[in-house]
C-alpha cells in the first residue's frame, strides 16, 4: 500500500512516484508541466491532473514535493535549510499547503550554502542526495543537468556543494555557435573517456 505520493516538480517538468513504507516504487508517472509552463500559477489543477487518480485511490498517502515548486516562482516559497543539512533540517523546514478536500501537500525546502567567500543554492537536488545517502559515510554526489551540482556529503549530511552551468552552456553552444553545428546525437565514448581522463589528471590545465 502506498505511503507517499512523491513529486519532483521543477522548472520544466513534473515527475511523480507512489512509494511504499520501505521506499519502494510502486507506480511512476512523468510528463507533467514544470512551474514555468503553468499559467496563472494554477498549480493545484496540475497536481490533480497528474496524480489525482492516485490521491483518490490512496486517501491516506502523504503528498510531498521537492524542487522549484517551493521557490518564489512556484506555489509557495519555502525558506532554504542552511548547509550543512541532512534529513532533520529538511523535515524541520517542511511547509504544509492545504488542498481541496482536506488533503495537504508538504513542500521540502532547498539547501543554501552561505560561506564567507561564496553562496550557492539548490532545490530538489537535496532530496535526491539525502535519498541516496543510505550506507554512505563520506563522499561526493554528482548530479548532471542544466545546472550540475557537485555536493560533498558526510555522515548523512550535505556539507558543501558547488553549481556548474554545464548543461545550460552546452545547450547555448549547440544552438548559437559554429562549433555547435558539429555536435551530433551519437557519442564517441572513447574520445569522451579520454577527455574526462585528461581533465581529471590536470594536464589539460
Amino acid at each position: 500500500m502506498p505511503q507517499i505520493i512523491a513529486l519532483d516538480w521543477g522548472t520544466t517538468s513534473l515527475r511523480a512516484w507512489c512509494l511504499d513504507e520501505g521506499g519502494n516504487v510502486l507506480h511512476f508517472r512523468s510528463g507533467g508541466d514544470g512551474i514555468t509552463q503553468i499559467s496563472d500559477h494554477n498549480f493545484e489543477n496540475e497536481l490533480y491532473r497528474m496524480v489525482g487518480e492516485w490521491m483518490d485511490q490512496y486517501p491516506e498517502a502523504i503528498l510531498m514535493a521537492c524542487g522549484m515548486i517551493g521557490s518564489r516562482n512556484g506555489w509557495s516559497e519555502v525558506p532554504y535549510a542552511l548547509c550543512p543539512a541532512g534529513k532533520k533540517e529538511l523535515v524541520d523546514g517542511l511547509e504544509v499547503l492545504p488542498l481541496k478536500g482536506g488533503r495537504s501537500l508538504y513542500l521540502i525546502p532547498g539547501v543554501c550554502l552561505d560561506e564567507s567567500l561564496r553562496t550557492d543554492i539548490m532545490r530538489g537536488e537535496e532530496t535526491q542526495i539525502i535519498g541516496a545517502l543510505k550506507g554512505w559515510r563520506e563522499g561526493v554526489a554528482v548530479l548532471p543537468g542544466t545546472h550540475c551540482k557537485w555536493a560533498k556529503v558526510k555522515d548523512g549530511e550535505i556539507t558543501s556543494f558547488s553549481t556548474y552551468l554545464t548543461g545550460e552552456l552546452f545547450a547555448a553552444i549547440k544552438k548559437a555557435t559554429l562549433i555547435g553545428t558539429m555536435v551530433h546525437e551519437s557519442i564517441d565514448m572513447a574520445a569522451f573517456t579520454q577527455s574526462v581522463e585528461r581533465a581529471i589528471s590536470g594536464d589539460a590545465g
